[in-house]
């Protein structure tokens, strides 16, 4: 592979190839961009979910997931928290407590709200990748196609099919090939691999939603037996 001058078969590439290789060059540089961001920030979000997670076993209350969010790094668990406790603040001044099934249709519905908000962010450039990985096998075989074109036409000029004469314009077709699919091929890995890390993500995130549902509509019950006994 290393005695292959790519570099030099680049450089002696006919305008259109050019074209084509330098536009999925910056194809694979916005793929790696992503690549690597996304790696980052699942990291980042992987560690924040498993310490979510830890400190939700002992928590009982929503009061206690407050103090949660203020103490824990940003995540989705945290915003998903945040938009929670603030339909319930909104709810506190004109919803009474008999009205416990109207409060958790609300709750519900946010909390459905914020995970979905939270999958549209996970989600986010997935679909650069989805198209680098279709799109750039297809202009590299442009490129091949156009090549392979050009080098019928000099066989044609000049009466030759020598091996010496068709085998440098093949050899700067394929180049667009290679090109395309080193840029399609890590653009798929990536997106399968994202995929599934932001499926398994909401996984999560639907459990965790469905705690802070349980924790509501227990503190609900809890109040309004408690409104019940000082009538009594």
């Amino acid at each position: 592979m290393s005695d292959i001058p790519v570099f030099s078969l680049i450089a002696q590439s006919g305008p259109v190839a050019l074209l084509d290789i330098i536009i999925l060059a910056l194809m694979s540089v916005a793929v790696w961009a992503i690549i690597i961001m996304k790696t980052l920030w699942n990291s980042k979000e992987k560690s924040a979910i498993s310490k979510w997670f830890s400190n939700l076993k002992n928590i009982e209350s929503l009061s206690e997931i407050n103090r949660l969010c203020h103490s824990m790094q940003d995540s989705s668990l945290s915003r998903i928290s945040k938009a929670c406790l603030k339909e319930i603040e909104g709810l506190a001044s004109f919803v009474s407590y008999g009205s416990i099934n109207a409060r958790t249709q609300l709750v519900q519905e946010s909390l459905e709200r914020a995970v979905d908000k939270e999958k549209h962010v996970n989600d986010r450039l997935l679909s650069f990748l989805a198209i680098s990985s279709s799109v750039a096998p297809f202009l590299g075989l442009f490129g091949t196609v156009w090549g392979i074109m050009h080098s019928f036409l000099e066989i044609g000029q000049q009466g030759s099919a020598n091996i010496t004469v068709v085998a440098p314009g093949i050899a700067e077709a394929l180049i667009t090939t290679i090109v395309g699919l080193s840029v399609a091929i890590p653009a798929a890995t990536a997106y399968n691999f994202f995929v599934a890390v932001n499926r398994r993500s909401e996984a999560y995130m639907y459990n965790f939603a469905s705690e802070l549902m349980s924790l509501f509509k227990r503190g609900d019950l809890r109040a309004l037996e408690a409104s019940k006994g000082i009538g009594n």
